[in-house]
């Protein structure tokens, strides 16, 4: 017989058709330990291998309430894994379990959420992004309805960026900054900085295209005197920005110093305003370097050796015959590389900065999966054992007064509540009672809001001497519904007040 874990090691080594065989051979192993085994595993985060064990219990599994169920939890734990591997920055395996978290559940709203942001952190296929957004739109309600037309809006903005079309990345990320002001999204505060520093981005493009070093100092020069001031926003993209500014600056020094050098000059003294300026450039690079931004830093570390060149060749300065000629010779061939480090800095900067806010946002999908996971995982490991009996409706009693009663019906993944009370007329002459069904797992605020309205109108209908009692007993049993409860209490209370 096939212990569990001799069947561990067989999924870990990759060989799932050979633990797939041992498992119908000696059918030690059933459906549901398999299910049980995901859970645990899917618990601890090794979301791989909890995968494995849920493709096997499908597999063997011959009651099709088990099946359905275990493509649900199946699905979230794609999705889980599918999370994980982005943070590993892995978007194409990301992309992979997304599809299949999808494929098993077309209506699952973050999988499309979290795959369009990805496809907008990959700048590539951003018409599938759009698409993406859509869909997840058309299946999240309230809040996250809204953030997808916002995130939506992002994408254009970005093929505009692309196409260095300021104007319209503007407009855009406006568009994009309304929809997340309205839910009150923190990223409202990036995207405002995003705004204003693109017209900082714009200008420097164009002092950046000027092959004329000294000309392209003035307007770098102009540019950084009109700084945008941006409040709320946050590390990292605040210590990016401060870094980028800095790193502009000491361009435009460095190109400053040599192109002042004259007959006159004191080249010692330059020497050690460059000695100066190297220095300040280490200390942009640290901060760079402190919120692990790469391209910032391979860029100013460039332009550190270029810092360091210059200054060994002062001494050719200082013997030339034209000292402000040959100091000009040398500023404009290193200037091809100073001015190809920075244009390319200046768009990654752009780009990485909304990934790093971008990345917050699927944080925060990735976070309104875990009570589903918990309420899915609860769903499953109640509810198998009894789901194979064969019966359409199993309910539990676990809570009850005088006029409520309160029972958990696993299979259907809901709690049913009922109303005993004498209602002020009869509503069936047969079962004068009311019921309120509230599903397990999450409810958006609109849905929440709606069930509230249903329990005050039920609760009307009892007779009306008894109408505050009911309340009472019905708010003290609501408690008992774990996630869910707590949240329809607070609205039930806020209807009442």
């Amino acid at each position: 017989m096939t212990n569990l874990d001799e069947l561990e090691e067989l999924l870990r080594s990759g060989k799932d058709e050979e633990a797939y065989n041992q498992i119908k051979e000696d059918r030690g192993i059933t459906a549901e330990i398999l299910i049980n085994e995901g859970i645990t595993f899917g618990t601890l985060g090794d979301y791989s291998i909890s995968i494995s064990y849920f493709e096997l219990a499908e597999k063997i599994a011959e009651d099709d309430e088990i099946i359905k169920r275990v493509r649900v939890i199946l699905a979230v734990s794609y999705y889980n894994r599918g999370t994980a591997y982005n943070k590993l920055k892995k978007q194409e395996k990301a992309i992979e379990d997304y599809n299949k978290a999808i494929a098993l559940n077309p209506e699952y709203a973050t999988a499309y959420a979290n795959r369009g942001i990805i496809r907008l952190l990959s700048n590539v296929n951003l018409y599938k992004a759009i698409a993406d957004f859509k869909f997840a739109r058309d299946f999240f309600e309230g809040k996250d309805k809204v953030r997808m037309l916002g995130f939506k809006e992002w994408v254009e903005a970005r093929n505009a960026m692309n196409m260095k079309d300021w104007a319209g990345f503007r407009e855009c990320m406006n568009d994009a900054k309304e929809y997340f002001d309205t839910i009150n999204d923190p990223l409202s505060h990036s995207l405002d900085a995003f705004i204003k520093f693109s017209y900082l981005d714009e200008e420097l493009d164009h002092a950046l295209s000027s092959y004329d070093p000294m000309e392209a100092s003035e307007k770098i020069e102009t540019t950084l005197k009109n700084v945008p001031e941006v409040e709320g926003l946050i590390d990292p993209e605040r210590t990016i920005f401060n870094a980028r500014i800095s790193s502009f600056a000491i361009v435009s020094e460095f190109i400053s110093s040599i192109r002042g050098i004259d007959d006159n000059t004191d080249l010692g003294k330059l020497k050690d305003e460059l000695a100066k300026l190297h220095n300040e450039s280490k200390e942009v690079e640290k901060l760079f370097e402190s919120v692990n931004f790469d391209a910032g830093k391979t860029t100013i570390v460039n332009m550190q050796r270029i810092i360091s060149s210059v200054k060994q060749e002062l001494e050719e300065i200082k013997w030339a015959a034209n000292r402000k000629q040959t100091a000009l010779d040398i500023l404009i061939k290193y200037w091809s590389r100073v001015r190809g480090s920075i244009q390319a800095l200046n768009g990654i900067l752009s780009r990485e900065t909304e990934n790093i806010a971008l990345e917050r946002g699927i944080e925060t999908m990735g976070s309104k999966m875990d009570d589903q996971f918990a309420e899915t995982k609860e769903i499953i490991t109640e509810g198998i054992e009894k789901s194979i009996k064969g019966r359409n409706e199993i309910l539990e009693k676990i809570g009850e007064t005088q006029n409520i009663l309160l029972q958990k019906d696993v299979v259907n993944a809901r709690y049913r509540i009922e109303i005993k009370a004498p209602l002020i007329s009869s509503l069936s002459p047969i079962s004068p009672k009311i019921i309120v069904d509230i599903p397990m797992g999450n409810l958006t605020e609109e849905q929440i809001k709606e069930k509230a309205e249903e329990i005050i109108c039920k609760i009307k209908s009892v007779k009306e001497e008894l109408q505050e009692t009911v309340k009472r007993e019905f708010l003290d049993v609501i408690k008992r519904i774990p996630v869910i409860g707590k949240k329809l209490l607070k609205r039930l209370e806020k209807t009442a007040d």
